[in-house]
C-alpha cells in the first residue's frame, strides 16, 4: 500500500511558502472515508479510502548463457509479469469556491437552485445562493482562509482506478569475441496489454485546514423541499459511471553493437536498434455514456443514492505502427594510467506513450492527435581522472528533445472541460556534469556532484484561453525561453566517516531556481535540504541505521497549482501569466513543498 504527497495553500508569488495556519507539517488529506454508492441495477459498489493504491505483481523469469567454442556467446533473458494496482484515492484535494458552477455539478445538483448549506460538525458554516444555472452569490461563510478565497473548500473526487498490465519480454543476442574487437547481434520482443476501469464515486469538500472535516452538504429549495445532498459520509452520488478502455503495446526490434580496440589506448564503439511497435486502444467515446438511470435507493429527499450510469455503448479503436531508428558512437582515449576521455554522439527516437492512444475518445479529432516520436540527440565529452584516493568525473553536454508534446485543459463558455490541440515543442540544453570522491584519511571522505545546466524552449507554443470558446483561442510562441521548471544548477556534498564497524555521513542537497511555467509566470526558489545518517554493524548478520532527512526542516517548493476557483482549472499550470501574477499578487494557490523533517531507524537481520 502506497500513500501520496498532496499540494496545501500557499501564498507570495515572490517567495511560495504556505498560508497563514499551514506548515509543511500540515496534512490536507480528507478523514478515512468509507462509502457504498450504486454502480448497477441491483449493484453496490465499495469505496475505502484507506486502502491508497494497492499493487499486485506476479513476476516469473529465466535467463539462459551458453558459451561456444571460438568465442561465441548465445543469451537469452525472457520474463513475464503480471501487475495490478488498486487506487482508492482523490481527484484533486484542491481549493474550490463554493460559488463556482462546478460545485453543484460534480454534486450531482447542476440546475438544482435554492441555498445551498455546506457545513461541518464544528459550525463551520456557508451558505451560497444558487439563483441560476452559473450564477450563485455568498450569504454568509465562516470558512477557514475565507479572506484569501471567500467561501472555498477543498474539492475531491473520489477515485477508484484500476489499472492492470500483463506484459512478456524476450531478449536474445549472440556475440563474437576477437582478439581486439566484439560484435552484438540481437533482438527483443515485448507484447503488452493494459487495461484500465475508472469510476468517480462522488464529491467530498473538506474545510481549507489542516486535518480538514468532512462538509454535509444540502439544499433548501425555492418551493421549501429540503434536499440531502451528501451521504452521511459526507460523499455526493457518483460523477458518471465505470469507463474501461483497453490497450496493446506490441514491440518487435533489433539491434547490433561492435566495439573495436582499433589501436593502444584507442576504442571506438558504435551501434544501432532499429523498432517497430504497434499501439492502439479501445476507449468510450463522448456519445456513447448513456444517461443515469433513476433508482431511488437513498432516503426521501435525498440526492446521493438515486441513480446510476450504465457503462458505455459506443468505443473508439485507434492505433498506428511505428518504425523508430537510433544509433550511437564513442570514441575513447586512454591518456595515461590516471586520465581517460571518451566523446560520445547519440541519436534517438522514442514512441510516443500509450496514453495519447488512450485518451482518444471523439472520432473527429483523432486526425489532430500527435503520434509521432520524440527525436533526441545528445553530445557528450567525458573526462576522468583517477588515484588511489581520489577520482573526479567531468562530462560537458549538450542535448536536443524534439516533439514534446503538451495539451492543455480549458473550461469554455458553456461551462464543458476540453483539451487543446497538441503542441509539438522542442528543448535544448547544454550544461556540465563533475563527481568526485576524495578519501582523505583517518576513516574521512568526501563526495560531491555539481549539475550546472542550460535549458531553452527552442519550439514552445501555449494555449491562452479566449472569451468565446475554442475558436477563440489564441496559441502564443514562447520560442527561445527558458525550459518551465528546469533548475540551472544541482549539487550535492556528502561527507562521511568510517571506523570499523561504524559509518555516518551527512548528505547535502541542493535544487536551484526554476521558472514555474512556460509562461515564466514567476520563479520557483531555491532550496536545500540536510540528511544526516548512522549505522553500525553489530555483527556479521545484524546492522541498525539511524536516518534524520531535511534535518533543519526547510520547506522548498517542488511544484505548484495555479490561482482558480475550481479544480479543473487548478490543474491547468501552464494557464498562468506574468501579468495575472501581478494583477493579484496575493492570490491563494497550491504549493507542493518537499518533504518535512522525518526520523526513520532501521534494524536489519540477514539470514
Amino acid at each position: 500500500i502506497n500513500g501520496f504527497s498532496n499540494f496545501i495553500p500557499g501564498v507570495d508569488f515572490n517567495n511560495p511558502h504556505p498560508a497563514p495556519g499551514w506548515s509543511n507539517y500540515s496534512n490536507p488529506t480528507p478523514p478515512e472515508i468509507v462509502s457504498n454508492y450504486q454502480d448497477g441495477p441491483n449493484e453496490t459498489a465499495h469505496y475505502d479510502s484507506s486502502k491508497q493504491q494497492t499493487n499486485t505483481s506476479k513476476v516469473i523469469g529465466m535467463k539462459f548463457v551458453k558459451k561456444f567454442g571460438d568465442d561465441w556467446t548465445l543469451s537469452n533473458n525472457i520474463k513475464y509479469s503480471d501487475s495490478g494496482t488498486v487506487w482508492n484515492s482523490y481527484i484533486g484535494i484542491l481549493p474550490q469556491s463554493l460559488t463556482d458552477f462546478y460545485t453543484p455539478l460534480f454534486l450531482g445538483t447542476f440546475g438544482t437552485l435554492g441555498t445551498y448549506t455546506y457545513s461541518d460538525a464544528s459550525g463551520k458554516t456557508a451558505h451560497i445562493d444558487q439563483t441560476g444555472y452559473f450564477t450563485a452569490t455568498v450569504i454568509d461563510s465562516n470558512q477557514p482562509l475565507n479572506n484569501l478565497m471567500p467561501a472555498s473548500a477543498f474539492a475531491s473526487l473520489l477515485l477508484d482506478f484500476r489499472p492492470s498490465v500483463s506484459e512478456l519480454m524476450d531478449q536474445v543476442a549472440i556475440t563474437k569475441k576477437l582478439t581486439n574487437m566484439t560484435f552484438t547481434l540481437g533482438a527483443f520482443f515485448s507484447f503488452s496489454k493494459v487495461r484500465e476501469s475508472t469510476d468517480i464515486p462522488g464529491l467530498l469538500l473538506t474545510t481549507l485546514e489542516p486535518n480538514p472535516e468532512v462538509l454535509n452538504v444540502s439544499v433548501l429549495t425555492p418551493g421549501g423541499q429540503t434536499l440531502q445532498v451528501t451521504n452521511p459520509e459526507g460523499v455526493s452520488a457518483p460523477v458518471g459511471g465505470v469507463t474501461t478502455q483497453t490497450g496493446r503495446w506490441d514491440q518487435v526490434s533489433v539491434f547490433f553493437g561492435h566495439n573495436w580496440d582499433f589501436a593502444k589506448n584507442w576504442r571506438f564503439d558504435w551501434g544501432f536498434r532499429l523498432d517497430d511497435v504497434d499501439i492502439s486502444a479501445r476507449n468510450p467515446t463522448l456519445t456513447g455514456q448513456p444517461p443515469a438511470v433513476a433508482s431511488p435507493e437513498g432516503p426521501p429527499n435525498s440526492t446521493y443514492n438515486n441513480s446510476y450510469t450504465p457503462p458505455p455503448t459506443s468505443f473508439l479503436t485507434f492505433g498506428k505502427t511505428i518504425i523508430n531508428q537510433s544509433y550511437t558512437a564513442a570514441l575513447y582515449r586512454k591518456i595515461d594510467q590516471d586520465q581517460s576521455f571518451y566523446l560520445r554522439y547519440s541519436n534517438a527516437e522514442k514512441a510516443p506513450s500509450l496514453d495519447i492512444f488512450l485518451a482518444q475518445n471523439d472520432p473527429t479529432k483523432t486526425q489532430f492527435a500527435n503520434t509521432s516520436s520524440q527525436k533526441i540527440q545528445q553530445v557528450e565529452l567525458g573526462y576522468k581522472y583517477t588515484q588511489s584516493n581520489l577520482s573526479l568525473v567531468v562530462t560537458p553536454y549538450y542535448s536536443l528533445l524534439n516533439n514534446i508534446q503538451t495539451t492543455q485543459l480549458f473550461v469554455n463558455p458553456l461551462n464543458s472541460t476540453f483539451y487543446t490541440r497538441i503542441s509539438a515543442n522542442a528543448l535544448e540544453s547544454y550544461g556540465v556534469e563533475i563527481e568526485g570522491d576524495w578519501k582523505i584519511g583517518n576513516g574521512f571522505a568526501l563526495r560531491a556532484a555539481l549539475t550546472v545546466e542550460k535549458g531553452i524552449a527552442t519550439k514552445r507554443f501555449n494555449w491562452l484561453q479566449g472569451p468565446s470558446g475554442p475558436a477563440s483561442d489564441t496559441l502564443v510562441d514562447l520560442s527561445g525561453g527558458k525550459a518551465d521548471n528546469n533548475p540551472d544548477m544541482i549539487a550535492s556534498i556528502t561527507p562521511s566517516y568510517t571506523k570499523g564497524r561504524f559509518y555516518a555521513q551527512v548528505q547535502w542537497q541542493y535544487m536551484g531556481t526554476r521558472p514555474a511555467n512556460a509562461e515564466d509566470a514567476f520563479t520557483l526558489p531555491a532550496y536545500n535540504t540536510t540528511n544526516p545518517m548512522v549505522s553500525w554493524q553489530l555483527t556479521p548478520r545484524l546492522s541498525i541505521s539511524a536516518t534524520v532527512n531535511n534535518v533543519f526542516n526547510n520547506a522548498g517548493v517542488v511544484e505548484f497549482t495555479v490561482p482558480a476557483t475550481n479544480l479543473v482549472a487548478d490543474l491547468n499550470r501552464q494557464s498562468l501569466t506574468q501579468q495575472q501574477v501581478q494583477a493579484n499578487p496575493n492570490a491563494l494557490f497550491t504549493i507542493l513543498p518537499v518533504q518535512p523533517r522525518a526520523y526513520f531507524l532501521e534494524a536489519k537481520y540477514q539470514f
